[in-house]
Formats: structure tokens, sequence, C-alpha cells
């Protein structure tokens, strides 16, 4: 990719770089809010050609921008003078994404949100933080049902959904287990006899599992120091083995050895 297309410090526009006009404050990030048309003229005007959604649910429409055929390669191309009337060359994008251990996630977004970026002086426990994380993400679910994907959405609460996998790739159709209030605590015996039976979770589960199938690349996020290869298909060519973080210190985040017992496995049970 020509290095004009690679973005130099963040892979994720927003706000007045909507495709339709967005408003300036609106935040990064949020390419999953994203319409078709938004995304085609987003990529018809910028020279970046990578985008992230990084808070919301993968949306299923995008799956339309992916070539399937030699055909699909051609589709939506222009090749006659370009003038300010000329067709807007419908874009086709590769799908790349990674999966994390679930714990070891959960526990690397408490650390990150719920501690280094938070700016209160008392900091909530793992168990406070995920109480009142789970109550916003709640917020969002309802908001986004009804529509509102923007005004006052408390979006950034869902880096604490449990089973985030699944609800990222299922279009975030997998239902809360859990009710907590706005400032509650989470118990471990909450978790440990989560209500989700097989019924609620079936059907996410094989819609996330068809939706990561149509990707191009799903990357296990242990893997990547030891299979460096993959980066180096991507393009990557200076890859080391020194973990880099954007803001605070490299932290241990392996939960089986952060969590105690009882904690990891009620926490397991709920993230299967």
């Amino acid at each position: 990719m020509p290095k004009i297309s690679v973005p130099s410090y963040y892979c994720m526009p927003g706000g007045a770089n909507r495709g339709g006009g967005g408003k300036g404050n609106e935040a990064d990030g949020r390419v999953g809010t994203w319409s078709k048309e938004e995304l085609t003229k987003y990529v018809s005007r910028k020279p970046h050609k990578i985008l992230s959604n990084e808070w919301d649910p993968f949306p299923p429409h995008v799956l339309d921008f992916q070539p399937k055929s030699r055909v699909d390669l051609r589709k939506g191309v222009y090749d006659g003078p370009k003038t300010s009337s000329s067709p807007i060359a419908e874009p086709m994008f590769l799908f790349i994404t990674s999966i994390r251990n679930p714990l070891d996630r959960l526990l690397s977004a408490y650390r990150f949100f719920g501690v280094l970026h938070n700016p209160s002086k008392q900091k909530p426990s793992l168990f406070q933080w995920l109480g009142r994380i789970h109550g916003r993400a709640q917020k969002y679910s309802e908001m986004r049902s009804r529509g509102n994907v923007w005004d006052g959405v408390p979006f950034r609460a869902n880096v604490g959904n449990f089973n985030f996998a699944i609800w990222k790739f299922s279009n975030g159709t997998i239902p809360f287990s859990l009710t907590p209030e706005e400032k509650g605590e989470i118990e471990l015996r909450d978790i440990s006899s989560l209500p989700l039976v097989e019924e609620d979770w079936r059907r996410p589960f094989e819609k996330a599992i068809e939706t990561l199938s149509n990707f191009h690349m799903v990357i296990p996020m242990e893997m990547l120091s030891d299979h460096t290869g993959v980066l180096h298909h991507l393009g990557w060519t200076q890859f080391d083995q020194d973990h880099v973080v954007p803001s605070g210190k490299v932290q241990n985040n392996a939960a089986m050895s952060q969590l105690t017992q009882n904690e990891y496995d009620a926490l397991w049970s709920a993230n299967w």
C-alpha cells in the first residue's frame, strides 16, 4: 500500500471526516455507525485507505464492499475523464481483525479505561468498574435500538461487555446477562449464576462466526509475537518483540496470573 494511503498515527477517522459531513465533535473510531454512502464518500476524497471501527458493533452491511470475484474488483470503477460530476467508484475493502483472550482483553480494558484514564482520585475495583460500565453499555444498547447512535450515547462503555467478540461480530445482538445499577458493583455470585441460556446466545454466536468467516484475516492476538510473518504479509517490515502502548506503562494483563482463582473462574464462565 502506498505510504500516502497509510495514516501515520491513527486509523480511526471520525468527526468532520465522516463522508456525510458529520459534526466536528463526533468521536473517532465510530466507523461502525457510518452508512455505505458515507464510507464511499470518505474513501473517494481521502488519501488514507485504512479504517477502524473501535467502539461499535461490526455493521454487516459493509461486507457488501468485500470483493468476491474479479468482476467485483472492477465494480464501480469509472475510467473516463474525472470531473465534479463523475461517478464515485464504489470502494472494495479487505477485512482484518484480531481476537484476544477474553479475560486478558477485559482486564486490559479495565486498567486502561477504569484506572489509567479515569479522572477520579478514587479508582474503582475491577468489579465496581464492571457494574458501572455494564449499566452504561445497556443504555447504549437501548438507545441504539431506538435509532440513536450519536446524541449522548455512552458508546465507550462497550469496552466492558462480556462475550465481547460475540457482541462485536453479531451486530450487538447478544443479550446482557446482568442488569447492574449505574453505580453498582457486580458480585462474584451474580457472575457465577448468569441466566444466559443457550437459546439466548446460540444465534448471536452463530452470527458472529458467520461474519468472521467472511473476513480475509482473523488474527489471534497471542500469536502475533511468534508469527511475525503475518505482519510482513500485511506490509509491516519493521517489527520487533517490544510491546508498545499509546499511553501509560506496559502492564501484565494475563488474567490467569493477575486474578484470584475465584475471580478468574467466575469471569471465564461469563465470557467463555
